[in-house]
């Protein structure tokens, strides 16, 4: 939680409420390599701080898998527009080696939005960072 606690940090200020907020909100989950952290097909409704490990985004073509993404410890991850959409998604989240993550729900990310002094700032960056990833 320290290392999620840190990478924040680095997008906003946090004070000791800020601080409980987020651990109040977010909730750690590992997963071993090749296990689905999210499935094509289901509505994405978490954003995942990758704490440790690898993670791939793949995307069935043609009936062939083809992976098109990776990301790696200290990235936040989601299908965004999954996410954001609350649409089925078109792609699956796959942890390439033994992965430990930090999720939080759609609903808790409104409320971090809302009850952390930052939280909208944290969120305007968060998508900015992500954006240029994807046109990268």
């Amino acid at each position: 939680m320290d290392f999620l606690i840190q990478r924040i940090r680095d997008y906003v200020p946090l004070d000791d409420n800020d601080i409980r907020i987020i651990q109040g909100l977010f909730e750690s989950k590992s997963f071993s390599a090749n296990e689905v952290i999210h499935s094509e097909g289901r509505i994405c409704n978490r954003l995942w701080f990758i704490a440790k490990g690898l993670v791939r985004f793949s995307i069935s073509l043609d009936g062939d898998e083809r992976t098109f993404v990776f990301r790696d410890t200290g990235s936040f991850t989601s299908d965004s527009e999954s996410f954001l959409r609350k649409t089925p998604s078109r792609r699956s989240i796959i942890a390439v080696e033994d992965t430990l993550t930090y999720s939080i729900t759609w609903d808790n990310l409104q409320k971090l939005y809302k009850e952390m002094t930052y939280g909208e700032r944290f969120g305007r960056l968060l998508v900015e960072e992500v954006f240029l990833s994807a046109v990268n």
